[in-house]
C-alpha cells in the first residue's frame, strides 16, 4: 500500500485509504498497487519506447515523491523522450547488474564520458583528482601503463569486465578505447 505522500504502508488484508478516491493499479504479474492517487495517470504514452523499461510499484512510489522537487524534470524529460528507466535505487542496481553482469561503476563512467580520450593530458589531471578524492591506498591495486593502455587488474580477479580486459590486452588503445571495449563487452555478454 502507498499513501498520498508516496510512502509505503504495511500490507494488510484490510486497509483504510485516506482520501476521496482509491486507485488500484496493476504493476506487474499478479501484483497491484493500492493508493489514494493515480500513480500512472500522468505517465505519457511511449515513456519507455526507447528504453523498454516498465515501472514497478517501487518506481511509481519514488516517482510520486519526486513530483514538485528539483529532480522531477529529470524524470519528466526521460519519459518525454521514451528513455525512462529505473527510478528506485533497488531497481537501478538490478538493471545495471543485468546489463553488465557486475555492480562495478566503471561501465557507467565509460558510457557517461568520465574517462578522457587515451593519450590526452586530461587523463593525468583526472587520475590525480581521483587519487585525491579516494586516497592513494585504494588506487595501488591498479597498475596504470605509461602510455595508458588501460587499467590492468591484480591477478586472480573474478570480475567479468576485468577478465575481458585481461583477455583482450593490447586490442584497445587510442582515443575512445574505453567505449569500443565496452561495446564489445556488451555484445559478448548479450551473445551477439
Amino acid at each position: 500500500m502507498v499513501n498520498s505522500e508516496g510512502k509505503s504502508e504495511p500490507v494488510k488484508s484490510t486497509a483504510i485509504i485516506d482520501g476521496s478516491e482509491v486507485y488500484v493499479t496493476e504493476v506487474g504479474k499478479n501484483s497491484v498497487m493500492v493508493s489514494s492517487y493515480d500513480p500512472v495517470g500522468d505517465i505519457p504514452d511511449g515513456y519507455n519506447s526507447n528504453s523498454g523499461y516498465s515501472y514497478d510499484a517501487l518506481d511509481l512510489k519514488v516517482r510520486h515523491r519526486l513530483k514538485g522537487t528539483s529532480l522531477w524534470s529529470l524524470v519528466a524529460n526521460s519519459e518525454a523522450s521514451g528513455t525512462a528507466g529505473p527510478i528506485h535505487s533497488q531497481n537501478a542496481v538490478r538493471e545495471y547488474m543485468k546489463k553488465y553482469g557486475t555492480n562495478s561503476s566503471l561501465f557507467y563512467a565509460v558510457e557517461e564520458g568520465y574517462f578522457s580520450p587515451a593519450g590526452s593530458l586530461d587523463i593525468t589531471k583526472s587520475a590525480h583528482g581521483l587519487v585525491n578524492k579516494i586516497g592513494s591506498s585504494a588506487v595501488k591495486q591498479f597498475n596504470v601503463q605509461p602510455r595508458w593502455q588501460g587499467v590492468q587488474t591484480k591477478s586472480g580477479s573474478s570480475n567479468p569486465w576485468n577478465q575481458f580486459l585481461k583477455e583482450n590486452k593490447g586490442k584497445y588503445s587510442g582515443s575512445g578505447w574505453q567505449q569500443r571495449a565496452l561495446e564489445d563487452y556488451k555484445k559478448l555478454r548479450s551473445g551477439n
